[in-house]
């Protein structure tokens, strides 16, 4: 069963557990309609890390998405991502300079994996699974951009939807994905476990005011219900 490399956080901030896939994740930490409301109106963080992101590096990786994903990667330019479905999956494809990484529902990852896997070996690319190294955090709120740009030490306002940055932080690199959740303006940031602990209680506890209130699966649920 995974756990986010924060789960002992989760559990200190007394959350509530529930399950998806092969994942144990938070369902909420105080009250779901008051996350919900946090999320909508301020400012709102959630633990994301149970969703697969897996690595594609090469210099046919894009041929070997291109050759599994619905429509044309070759048109998406690099710090870009999009939305495709990769045989019956829905996934998010992120174009890097340097990789690819393809982000799967939690349920879906292992079979996406290994269908990436097994294509591999057509290609010149390489396929690694980062779920278990890395964790995924979304930032989600109207307040959301300037309380990053508060506690960040890098700026990420002038990112548009469908936009992505790599940069480095303490010595480890990180990956900002900017998307909507639901209607709501978000941005999702990828980083190595190791700054995972510092990140979530500087964003939810040490910030101040600027604090982002956490949240679980049934706030992330409403707020993405069509």
């Amino acid at each position: 069963m995974y756990q986010s490399p924060i789960h002992k956080l989760h559990v200190a901030a007394g959350a509530t557990f529930t399950t998806t896939g092969d994942a144990e994740i938070v369902s909420h930490f105080t009250d779901a309609e008051a996350e919900v409301d946090a999320a909508r109106t301020r400012a709102a963080i959630f633990d994301r890390s149970h969703v697969g992101r897996i690595r594609v590096r090469g210099k046919a990786a894009w041929k070997l998405l291109n050759a599994q994903c619905d429509g044309n990667l070759a048109t998406l330019d690099d710090n870009r991502t999009l939305e495709t479905t990769l045989g019956e999956f829905a996934v998010r494809v992120v174009r890097l300079e340097k990789f690819w990484v393809v982000i799967t529902a939690a349920a879906d990852r292992a079979a996406v994996l290994d269908v990436l896997c097994a294509a591999a070996k057509e290609f010149d690319a390489k396929v690694d699974d980062q779920t278990t190294k890395t964790v995924l955090f979304a930032l989600v709120g109207p307040e959301a951009k300037t309380r990053l740009a508060s506690v960040l030490p890098f700026d990420l306002s002038d990112l548009n939807d469908g936009d992505v940055k790599v940069g480095s932080m303490f010595i480890a690199n990180y990956v900002a994905i900017r998307h909507n959740v639901g209607d709501h303006w978000a941005i999702g940031i990828m980083l190595p476990n190791m700054l995972s602990g510092k990140a979530w209680q500087y964003a939810t506890q040490k910030a101040g005011d600027k604090a982002f209130t956490p949240a679980g699966e049934e706030a992330w649920t409403l707020l993405t219900a069509k």
